[in-house]
């Protein structure tokens, strides 16, 4: 019962269905009223038309009467109309040849002038029938004689059957027509939605001179088009100046920095204590680590603006096997890149090698001992794995670690210098830009293993 309540929920259908099918109960709704009064009204006016002929007929029997000529000269034949004549105490005085020897088709009597109509079923020619009878009073108060008039109501039934039978097959018909005609003109009415939904949708993060077409029209749509524009100019407004405080930010801090670190490391030679010495080169680590975190920001806010070369044919096992040798230096920690196969994929070549460069800078910063590089090329695409020997990462923290400026505890920080905070971010922007994946294999549980997943893209 609750699976057929929430399947009769409206919300749960679009509003394009919405309103065909409000249409076409409506219709069917209007259309069963109009016809049950068609029909009514039709069936009034049949009858209306047989009593004005009774009583035509009921007066011409009475000055038949009147002029003192014989009730025999009432005549009527076949099954359709009858005529009796009764005097005040019900008894047949003359009737047509069609009911002779028939009882009275109704003993109710009226006035001398009296004209009144009912309902009455009987034999006429010996087949029973339903008959719409005119009681027409004559005669004197002494001597009142009543004549009934009957007309067969066949004739109605067979009208009022043929137009409920038209009926039946029309209100169909014409309501799937207007839900059909609902179901089109809705979807016409609401294209312009739709499309502006699409174009919505096709911006994503970036809305730097993006905006909507709005439609030429004046109506609700076109106001609606006009609301998101100018919603969009003013987060683009608030984008593009925080583009420009991270950028400028940026600029301006590195200046100090590298001062900073020409007077660390110049102390650094000149010192003859240990601790002193060890204490600046945990500051002239701190340093790097800024600079870390500003050279990343630099990058996004300049990725952010827009100026990325064009896509190209690239070998992503040379892009790979660079970056390993440039890590290679100033570490002591063992890359194994003995598994980087071939690869070609299309892409940005300066993107793919940050994107390398942060998940080998990533897995050098926290390994023990070694770094694990395989690269392969597979029926579905390229697939980079890069693993490393230290603490791991919590299943829980898997996907976190992915947001900006997240860093898990000290089991996976205890290094002298963390990163920034913002390279997995940006590594999964890049890759994801180039249609791949990025994640942490959480079935990996000797260390961290992250994998890049490129799909297979030819040159055309």
């Amino acid at each position: 019962m609750s699976v057929l309540i929430s399947s009769l929920n409206p919300r749960r259908y679009s509003i394009r269905v919405r309103v065909a099918l409000l249409s076409l109960i409506t219709v069917a709704i209007a259309l069963a009223v109009f016809s049950v009064v068609l029909v009514t009204v039709q069936r009034e006016l049949l009858i209306d038309r047989i009593e004005e002929a009774l009583a035509t007929r009921a007066r011409d029997v009475g000055a038949l009467a009147r002029s003192g000529q014989s009730f025999s000269a009432i005549n009527e034949g076949g099954e359709d109309a009858f005529i009796q004549v009764l005097d005040s105490n019900g008894s047949v005085v003359s009737a047509s040849s069609n009911i002779i020897d028939q009882a009275p088709f109704s003993i109710a009597t009226v006035a001398p002038g009296e004209l009144r109509f009912i309902d009455a079923s009987g034999f006429v020619s010996n087949d029973f029938d339903s008959f719409r009878v005119a009681l027409f009073g004559i005669g004197s108060e002494d001597n009142p004689l009543t004549i009934l008039v009957g007309q067969n109501l066949e004739s109605v039934a067979d009208s009022t059957e043929v137009l409920v039978v038209i009926l039946i097959v029309a209100i169909p018909v014409l309501t799937l027509l207007v839900g059909i005609a609902a179901w089109f003109l809705a979807g016409r009415a609401l294209k312009p939605v739709d499309t502006m939904r699409s174009e919505v949708d096709q911006i994503g993060g970036e809305i730097s001179g993006r905006r909507i077409d709005e439609p030429r029209s004046e109506d609700e749509v076109a106001r609606l088009a006009r609301t998101m524009n100018r919603m969009l100019e003013r987060v683009d407004t608030v984008q593009q100046s925080q583009k420009r405080f991270v950028a400028d930010a940026s600029h301006e801090l590195r200046t100090p920095l590298t001062a900073f670190r020409v007077g660390l490391e110049a102390s650094i030679d000149t010192s003859s204590d240990d601790d002193i010495t060890g204490l600046l080169r945990s500051s002239l680590s701190d340093v790097d680590r800024m600079e870390l975190l500003i050279e990343e920001l630099l990058l996004e806010a300049a990725e952010a603006e827009g100026s990325s070369p064009a896509a190209m044919q690239i070998d992503l096992d040379d892009i790979v096997l660079e970056e390993v040798s440039a890590t290679r230096t100033g570490t002591s920690i063992e890359i194994d890149a003995s598994r980087v196969s071939g690869a070609q994929t299309i892409g940005i070549a300066s993107q793919l090698r940050r994107a390398v460069r942060n998940l080998l800078n990533n897995a050098v910063r926290h390994a023990h001992s070694g770094v694990s590089v395989v690269l392969e090329e597979n029926d579905v695409g390229t697939r980079l794995v890069i693993e490393d020997d230290g603490p791991g990462i919590p299943e829980t923290e898997q996907e976190r670690i992915f947001e900006r400026f997240v860093r898990l505890d000290a089991a996976r920080t205890s290094g002298e210098s963390g990163g920034g905070g913002l390279g997995l971010t940006i590594t999964r922007r890049i890759v994801e830009a180039h249609g791949g994946r990025v994640y942490a294999d959480s079935q990996f549980t000797d260390g961290a293993r992250f994998v890049i997943e490129l799909p297979r893209r030819t040159d055309n």
